[in-house]
């Protein structure tokens, strides 16, 4: 009864309503604010974790920092290591400059290729491996092919790409080489038995090439009678031979000077 009369009392005219509601609204205002600061300093006290995990591939432990504050510097990413066959290709999400709430970073792999040049059947060289290559980047150089004598390089299989997309091995391939003879000398001489002038064509001939048959071929002339033999002699590579063409002619050492010509012929 004594409060309603007070009560009444304080609002028994229409100043003392009007001052008792800014009253109110002040003080109303006042816990607003109050719980916002509180709100604020809560939050600004609050603290959060960073989490670096290796992924699908990564074989490196995951790095577990917490207890930090917000607006910290983010800690460092630990040095990262993965299965044989992957590199290293960033964390998702990207790592923010400072801690703002908890969040794992999570370290992203790509897949990697081997591109291997091969000696094939007759290359004398190493086999050469190059692994680690990511998707696209530029095919390794290939070797210098060097092959068994008789043989010569003759590309690779499959053509080598200018860039890597997958395990790949480019194999030499070799033809044989085919016979490089030269006449390295030759002598023209003569002899008489019976009735037969006989004319006797010596000759040299060198193989500078691969294994083959060769054609080797003598004329002689005397005025303007001409008499034309030939031999087929098979020589391996850095062979020589020696030849002897035999001419039986009656009228081949008469008066008039005799003449010896030779070539060869590369056949095969």
């Amino acid at each position: 009864m004594v409060y309603k009369i007070m009560f009444d009392s304080l609002f028994s005219n229409s100043k003392n309503k009007i001052q008792w509601m800014k009253f109110t609204s002040i003080v109303v205002l006042g816990i607003v604010v109050l719980g916002l600061v509180l709100s604020a300093s809560g939050c600004l006290n609050s603290k959060y974790t960073v989490t670096y995990a290796p992924g699908n591939h990564g074989t490196f432990p995951a790095q577990v920092t917490g207890g930090l504050a917000n607006g910290t510097k983010t800690p460092a990413a630990p040095i990262v290591t993965g299965e044989s066959g992957y590199i290293f290709n960033g964390w998702s999400p990207s790592v923010r400059s400072i801690v703002t709430e908890n969040i794992t970073y999570t370290a992203q792999w790509t897949p990697t290729y081997t591109v291997t040049y091969a000696p094939g059947t007759h290359g004398t060289f190493p086999t050469k491996v190059t692994g680690g290559l990511a998707y696209g980047t530029t095919t390794p150089t290939a070797p210098t092919a060097t092959g068994k004598p008789g043989y010569i390089f003759n590309g690779w299989s499959p053509l080598v790409r200018s860039t890597v997309t997958e395990n790949v091995t480019y194999t030499a391939q070799w033809i044989k080489e085919p016979p490089s003879a030269m006449i390295t000398s030759h002598n023209i001489r003569s002899d008489v038995s019976g009735f037969h002038y006989y004319t006797y064509v010596d000759v040299s001939v060198h193989n500078y090439g691969g294994d083959g048959t060769v054609v080797v071929w003598a004329t002689v002339t005397q005025g303007s009678n001409e008499w034309t033999k030939s031999q087929s002699v098979y020589l391996t590579s850095r062979e020589s031979n020696n030849l002897m063409f035999t001419f039986i002619e009656p009228s081949l050492w008469s008066s008039y000077t005799t003449y010896s010509r030779v070539w060869v012929e590369n056949v095969k």
